[in-house]
């Protein structure tokens, strides 16, 4: 039995556009010049114009992206992660970094609701703008756990797992996890089930390299939920 569920935010619950990106290189570009910022980019994995699925851009924790960039500028890690947090914040509130759900996000995390499932976020985002997103979208009232990358350790270490179902009294087989890339496959090893969702950076070849679920985008999941429950009866 499904009792609970816990969701990447990014490329999950909302696209992930390249305002992520913008945002990330004009606050690189406070501290030193465009050929560097351009090769840090590179190197947190933004390449010719295209946001790779595989780089710390797509699913690394802020505390991950941060130390590399603080190491190409010679800067402390921890005053540029404060920086970099309130930056991130400031262009939230003023709507210079967009919040484009995923379709149908309200009426499909009300009829999981409706179903007793306990939903929680596990991002690698940090907590103070994970709140204010879930706020915005007008969701927060929904979820019951919220997990981040400066809360707990990053996935796919399973700390987020672990307290989600401390915390709502849940065993692992009763969770599934779905998110967009290859890291929440690999964190949702221990749950009953991962789903991959194909909203995000993550591309079908790479998810299916963890699991067999697979589904456009998080709406379908209210369908999908017998398959899993199927799958898993006649393992």
């Amino acid at each position: 039995m499904i009792k609970g569920i816990l969701m990447d935010k990014d490329g999950t619950l909302v696209y992930f556009t390249k305002d992520w990106v913008h945002m990330v290189r004009n606050f690189i570009l406070k501290f030193t010049d465009g050929k560097k910022a351009e090769t840090i980019l590179v190197e947190i994995g933004y390449r010719n114009g295209i946001l790779l699925s595989d780089g710390l851009l797509s699913s690394a924790s802020t505390k991950e992206i941060i130390t590399i960039i603080a190491s190409y500028l010679d800067y402390d890690t921890e005053k540029l992660l404060k920086s970099f947090q309130y930056y991130q914040l400031v262009c939230l509130k003023e709507e210079k970094l967009s919040l484009e759900p995923v379709p149908n996000l309200v009426e499909t995390l009300h009829k999981l609701k409706e179903q007793s499932i306990i939903l929680g976020i596990a991002t690698a985002d940090d907590y103070e703008s994970t709140l204010y997103t879930l706020k915005t979208l007008g969701i927060d009232s929904y979820i019951d756990f919220v997990g981040t990358s400066d809360r707990f350790l990053a996935k796919p270490n399973r700390e987020m797992l672990d307290e989600f179902c401390i915390q709502n009294q849940l065993q692992y087989e009763e969770v599934i996890h779905i998110g967009d890339t290859s890291v929440d496959m690999e964190f949702a090893q221990t749950c009953l089930a991962g789903i991959g969702v194909l909203s995000g950076n993550g591309t079908e070849q790479e998810l299916k390299k963890y699991t067999d679920h697979i589904i456009n985008r998080l709406d379908e999941v209210i369908d999908y939920l017998p398959t899993i429950l199927c799958s898993v009866t006649k393992t």
